[in-house]
């Protein structure tokens, strides 16, 4: 069996990424969530995986 090493972490103020908004049009609402998710991770050091294109909430 061949290991990975990963580390799966979860951020406690994650929100939406704000694709849904986006895609209907919703700029304002988009923008606000991707400064929440900004805020959110800019406290850690890591790489982002997200394999849910849709919607992914951890």
């Amino acid at each position: 069996m061949k290991k990975h090493y990963v580390q799966v972490t979860n951020i406690p103020k994650q929100t939406c990424c704000g694709a849904l908004q986006h895609h209907a049009g919703e700029t304002p609402q988009t923008v606000e969530l991707a400064m929440q998710n900004i805020k959110a991770y800019e406290q850690y050091d890591f790489d982002i995986v997200n394999t849910i294109g849709g919607c992914v909430r951890l």
